[in-house]
């Protein structure tokens, strides 16, 4: 006899199946085969009942699913970066299933995938490494840069339940952000001579492309005059660094001219070393995703009989972000 024991609890379905001996199950050959075809309805009314309560408990696993989950960086080097996801689903679904591929995609450039996957069909917990390319996230933003601050991050998932049923699933959602506008060079005016060099009040940034392994940014920088008489600055030069790593430099050729008491705008053109970018992403992991962000300023003025070349106090900026944090900000979402 099939005994079926289903036993609800607060924060699961246990379910224990009992099959007692089978010497009631009397199975004569030499009989007309009466006794055979009772045999065969017991076990197939017995199979349907317990595929009935499997997909009755994973229905109900499903449908209270609570799942908790933690992300934290991983392993990170200049190549790539690991984040590893821990879900607690607070009870085992029953259901096998594998993860063949994840890819997550922005302006076509595949950059992030999944490197390892862990999921037992008894087991409550779901554990995956997820890893990011990282010269391929340089190129993807390259290439959103080129877009004009406008592209698509694409999700494609495939996945495999009960080892023959497919899973996919494919999203697409479009972004508009510039990330230019976090850098911002300001400059304190200084005293050289009988004059104060023109403050930097502010920057503006343009994407200029790509030459070669460089990164063209147009910066505009906003200069004003403390002086009761027009400044010509005949140049303008500048070394940024990003934990302490030299990423780029900026100068000016043309002269530009700030009046008595007012203000004027020097167009520099910035060359952002790419190869240089990987390692500062390293360091800005490794610091708790902070960065400091310094820039070596230099001015050449003339004014009237007196040339000058100065360097103005280095501008350091700190730059923080919340990576990890929005993630686990998701992954807390999906309670």
């Amino acid at each position: 006899m099939l005994l079926l024991f289903y036993t609800h609890t607060e924060d699961a379905v246990e379910l224990s199946f009992f099959f007692e001996n089978f010497k009631h199950f009397n199975l004569d050959i030499r009989s007309n085969g009466v006794n055979e075809m009772g045999l065969v309805k017991r076990v197939i009314i017995s199979i349907v009942l317990i595929l009935l309560i499997y997909i009755g408990y994973v229905g109900y696993a499903v449908m209270t699913l609570q799942p908790q989950g933690r992300a934290e960086w991983g392993y990170v080097d200049k190549n790539s970066t690991e984040v590893w996801i821990t879900l607690n689903l607070g009870k085992p679904l029953l259901v096998p299933f594998n993860v063949k591929s994840l890819s997550i995609k922005l302006e076509n450039i595949p950059f992030i995938k999944v490197e390892r996957f862990e999921y037992h069909a008894t087991d409550k917990f779901l554990k995956m490494v997820i890893a990011i390319d990282n010269k391929k996230m340089i190129q993807a933003l390259v290439a959103y840069l080129n877009n004009g601050n406008k592209g698509n991050i694409e999700i494609d998932f495939s996945g495999q339940a009960l080892g023959v049923i497919p899973i996919k699933y494919s999203a697409e959602e479009p972004i508009n952000v510039n990330p230019l506008e976090y850098i911002n060079l300001t400059a304190k005016s200084e005293e050289i001579g009988p004059f104060l060099t023109p403050a930097i009040i502010g920057s503006k940034n343009v994407w200029g492309g790509v030459e070669g392994n460089k990164a063209v940014i147009y910066t505009y920088l906003k200069m004003y005059n403390p002086n009761s008489v027009p400044i010509p600055v005949t140049g303008i030069s500048f070394k940024l660094y990003m934990n302490d790593i030299q990423v780029g430099e900026g100068k000016i050729a043309e002269t530009v001219i700030v009046p008595a008491k007012g203000y004027a705008t020097a167009k520099v053109k910035t060359e952002i070393n790419l190869d240089s970018l990987p390692e500062v992403w390293v360091k800005h992991i490794k610091q708790g995703e902070a960065s400091i962000v310094k820039a070596e300023i230099y001015l050449n003025i003339t004014a009237g009989q007196f040339k000058y070349t100065h360097k103005l106090r280095a501008v350091e900026k700190k730059i923080e972000t919340n990576i990890m944090g929005d993630i686990n900000d998701i992954l807390t979402s999906l309670r």
